[in-house]
Formats: C-alpha cells, sequence, structure tokens
C-alpha cells in the first residue's frame, strides 16, 4: 500500500507535471537567451582605406583593439581583410575607440596605424564604419660621442609636422622610434649642457637610421659643477683680496683729498655730457677667441660693430646691451644658462630681454631639450 501511494495514480500525475514544468522553463529560458543576444550584440563592418591615396587595402593582417569608453573593456583580435578591405565583427551597443594596426609581410616593420572612434545604438543590428589609416615605418636613433662611444640616458625627441615622440637612449646610446607617420622628420638629441639634431626620412614599413654626435667632453657630469664651485671660490678669494688690499687704502687717501677730486671731476663729466654720439659709437668694439675642435684657443679676432650694428645698439638698454656685448665676447653665440651665470640678470628678466632682442632681429633663440642656445643674426652683424 505504501509503494502504491507515491507511485500510483496520483503520483504520477504529480511527476508528470512537473517535468512539463521544467521542459516549458527550459525553453522559455533558451528563448530568452536567444532573444538577448539578438537585441545586445550588433553586426559590425569596418572598411579599411590608405589615407594617401583612398584606395582599399585588401588581404592584409590587421591588429584591432576595442576599448568601451564608459567601461574601459578592452577587446584584442587579429583578423585578415578580405578582397573589399574590410572586416566583420560582433559587438555590444555603446560608445567605442578602435585602433588598428596594419602589417604586410614583406616588410619588416607595420605599415599603417589608424584609429576611430564611433557610437552603436542599442537598436543597431547592422554598422558600418570606414576607418582611413596612415602609413608609417620606424627610426633608430643612435647617440655618441666625438670618439664614438655611445651615450647613454641621453634625451632624443622626433617630430614630423604635428606629431612628437620623445625618449632616452638605452645603455648602447640607442633608442627606436616606433610607428612613425611617414615624412620628413627632424631628430633632436640633448644632455643638460650640450645638444645637436639632424634630419630623418621616414620610409612606410622600414627602419630609418640616424647618428647624432655630441661633444660633451667638457660641460657634462659632475666635472661642470666642480668647475663651477671652483671658479666662484677664485672669484670670490679675488674680490676679498681686492677689497682688503685696496679699496680701504683709497676710501682714506679720498677722504683727505675730497675738494680736489671732486674739482677735478666737473670738467670730466661736463666733457663727457657734450661727447658727440658718432665718438662713442666708434669705441663698440668686440673681441672673438677662435678655438680648435680639442678646445684649446687658436688666436683672437677683433673688429668694430658695423654701422647698423652701432645703430641698434644705441637703441638697447642696459640689460640688452649686457647680453649682446658677452655674446661678441663668446663668438656671437652662447646658451641661456651662461648668459644668466656671466650677467646676472634675473632668470625673468632675461627671458623679457630675449624678446625684446628677437622681436629686433638682434638674436634667435633655439630650444633644444632642457638646452637654450642664443645666438647673435646675420642681419645684426652686417652679414646679409
Amino acid at each position: 500500500m505504501g509503494i502504491w501511494r507515491i507511485f500510483g495514480r496520483k503520483g504520477i500525475n504529480y511527476t508528470a507535471n512537473c517535468i512539463a514544468i521544467c521542459l516549458i522553463l527550459i525553453v522559455l529560458a533558451g528563448l530568452a537567451a536567444v532573444f538577448v543576444s539578438a537585441q545586445t550584440y550588433a553586426h559590425l563592418i569596418i572598411t579599411v582605406k590608405d589615407i594617401g591615396t583612398d584606395s582599399l587595402v585588401k588581404s592584409l593582417p590587421i591588429d584591432i583593439t576595442f576599448v568601451k569608453i564608459d567601461t574601459g573593456t578592452t577587446i584584442n583580435l587579429t583578423k585578415r581583410l578580405d578582397d573589399l578591405g574590410s572586416f566583420d565583427y560582433k559587438i555590444s551597443p555603446g560608445n567605442w575607440r578602435v585602433s588598428v594596426l596594419v602589417d604586410n609581410a614583406s616588410t619588416p616593420e607595420f605599415d599603417y596605424i589608424a584609429e576611430n572612434v564611433f557610437s552603436i545604438e542599442e537598436s543597431t543590428k547592422e554598422h558600418i564604419e570606414t576607418i582611413y589609416i596612415n602609413p608609417i615605418g620606424s627610426a633608430e636613433i643612435k647617440i655618441s660621442d666625438t670618439s664614438k662611444k655611445p651615450l647613454s640616458l641621453i634625451n632624443v625627441k622626433i617630430k614630423c609636422g604635428s606629431y612628437e615622440s620623445s625618449g632616452q637612449t638605452d645603455m648602447f646610446g640607442s633608442y627606436k622610434f616606433r610607428r612613425v607617420p611617414v615624412d620628413k622628420c627632424k631628430v633632436y638629441a640633448a644632455d643638460n649642457y650640450f645638444g645637436s639634431s639632424t634630419t630623418v626620412s621616414i620610409v612606410q614599413g622600414q627602419t630609418a637610421n640616424a647618428e647624432i654626435i655630441l661633444e660633451k667632453s667638457l660641460f657634462s657630469g659632475q666635472f661642470f659643477v666642480y668647475l663651477s664651485i671652483s671658479l666662484a671660490v677664485i672669484i670670490l678669494m679675488g674680490a676679498l683680496w681686492y677689497f682688503f688690499a685696496y679699496y680701504k687704502p683709497k676710501k682714506r687717501q679720498g677722504a683727505k683729498e675730497a675738494p680736489k677730486k671732486s674739482a677735478a671731476k666737473k670738467p670730466a663729466k661736463k666733457a663727457r655730457k657734450t661727447k658727440a654720439p658718432e665718438e662713442e659709437e666708434t669705441k663698440i668694439e668686440f673681441k672673438t677667441e677662435v678655438l680648435a675642435p680639442t678646445g684649446e684657443k687658436i688666436h683672437e679676432v677683433e673688429g668694430e660693430l658695423n654701422p647698423r650694428a652701432r645703430d641698434i645698439m644705441n637703441t638697447l638698454n642696459e640689460r640688452e646691451k649686457k647680453i649682446v656685448e658677452f655674446l661678441l665676447e663668446q663668438g656671437n653665440k652662447s646658451t641661456q644658462a651662461s648668459i644668466r651665470n656671466e650677467t646676472s640678470i634675473p632668470k625673468t628678466s632675461l627671458a623679457r630681454a630675449f624678446q625684446s632682442l628677437e622681436a629686433k632681429k638682434v638674436v634667435k633663440v633655439d630650444t633644444i631639450g632642457k638646452l637654450k642656445k642664443v645666438e647673435l643674426t646675420d642681419w645684426f652683424l652686417g652679414k646679409d
């Protein structure tokens, strides 16, 4: 009787009902999954074209990275462009950033790069996009000194139109710029005190090589610091020696002979006021040291400024004259740091003076990394 109660008519009906309900739930879940899948993903079709020729890029491998902007979800995949220059992928609705790299196996580097942003709506079933890709190449830069020794930790920068990138050389004095747009680019290299530059042409899918030689034997590293400290100590000791040896005795004698000196100085002041501007201009001279590549002085060149330069000097203020006179003494060019140290002009005032002198076409300022090179113009020197 107990077994019949469990497996009797009522038991069999109850079991059948449960099985039927489970089957219905499974079918409904499957239908819901199909419905959700159909509504969640859109069929994305992307066509790839060369931005320079507007032609389709066909039958090449392509690396694609999708990044969902609001969540940061990232999808990486590799596809092959078909004969129509396109590929397809199922993707969920939202705002997406897509980056692509196209590689031709016949070249050693990547050949194209592009980035695009697009939005897919919830109700979208198919989304079509066209991406224009830019031809790219690479540049490997080697930095060495005059003895061909590789220089590490040198700041290097490449500039191709609006594109810029920078880095530091490794222990072998080398740095490689990757994915650089095809163009004629300028490469700069500099340490804290010296710099140089060169030009390199980027070829699609290839690596362009360039070498820059830096002369950094004297103005680099701790040697420059020790040299600066030593010079400061020597100058300070010289100033103290001059003060105790000459300044005080002259001051005592001046107290006794004050009436005679004041009487003698008055005519001199009047004579200085009546001196013609032409006479002062002829006394503007310069002295330039000519140096060998090793840094040794060969000889000095002395001369007078041309008429145009003399006229311009009369229009400059005191700080501007100091800068120009210092540049003339240094062979018409120097660095901002050297000018500031020698003239004691504050940094802000020095920047304003450079702007004024550049506007007057007296100097030109070139920035290379952290280094600022200042040079008298050919126009000021009367060379053009």
